[in-house]
């Protein structure tokens, strides 16, 4: 299953669960997860593709209750491109 597949189907499956009333943030924490994880893999010139996903991952965050996660991702996403910078990379 490729990156995009998987993503997908826990997609789907914390909306399922949401629409049977079940509480979903643990599934929407895991999407968010991995949206913030593919983040971090983007090359740092590809903006729009990160401001994208950085956007998806807040509101990901942001569904599973989060706003901690939320508040932070900036800073991280900062924080990463700056490691980068000093590395060299």
């Amino acid at each position: 299953m490729t990156v995009a597949q998987e993503r997908s189907a826990m997609l789907f499956e914390a909306e399922e669960a949401e629409r049977r009333g079940e509480d979903a943030r643990e599934r929407w924490a895991r999407v968010a997860q991995a949206e913030t994880n593919l983040l971090f893999t983007v090359d740092e010139e590809r903006h729009r593709t990160r401001g994208i996903l950085g956007v998806s991952a807040a509101s990901l965050w942001q569904r599973a209750g989060r706003k901690d996660q939320v508040i932070c991702l900036p800073e991280q996403t900062t924080r990463t491109s700056a490691s980068r910078a000093r590395s060299g990379r």
